[in-house]
């Protein structure tokens, strides 16, 4: 098997919500129009916890105090690369929100994120994971 990519992906929680990332501002992005958690890559030794920090604090300008370790997931699903994303969520942070290069940055209340359509979007981890065809799926409920 190749060495997975390995990647973080963070949910901030405030006032029963989720900030979300609407993914509308890059070019040939394979999660454009998805709303996701923020997170990316793991630089060359880095560890998924540094990666988280520096990924939140790149895409939203917070500071994440106590980030709690959720576990992890693993993609196998043709055509995209073996990926494992290491999940967290957290509910103390500073700083403040600014705008994200990537999409636009949205609290969202708990309630309406839910399984659903939406490609490679993962669920909130507090919930139980679904997978179809390899996707962990997510969207907001409209």
């Amino acid at each position: 098997m190749a060495e997975l990519l390995q990647t973080t992906l963070c949910y901030l929680e405030q006032n029963g919500c989720y900030l979300m990332l609407h993914r509308i501002k890059k070019k040939n992005d394979v999660n454009h129009d998805k709303w996701i958690g923020v997170g990316g890559k793991l630089d060359p030794g880095e560890t998924a916890e540094a990666c988280a920090l520096r990924e939140v604090w790149e895409e939203t300008g917070l500071t994440m105090q106590s980030p709690a370790y959720r576990g992890i997931v693993d993609f196998t699903c043709e055509p995209w690369p073996a990926e494992r994303m290491h999940l967290y969520t957290c509910t103390d942070f500073t700083g403040t929100l600014t705008d994200c290069n990537e999409g636009t940055l949205e609290w969202v209340p708990k309630p309406e994120v839910e399984i659903g359509n939406a490609d490679a979007v993962p669920q909130p981890p507090e919930r139980c994971l679904s997978r179809q065809a390899g996707i962990v799926r997510c969207c907001l409920k409209k």
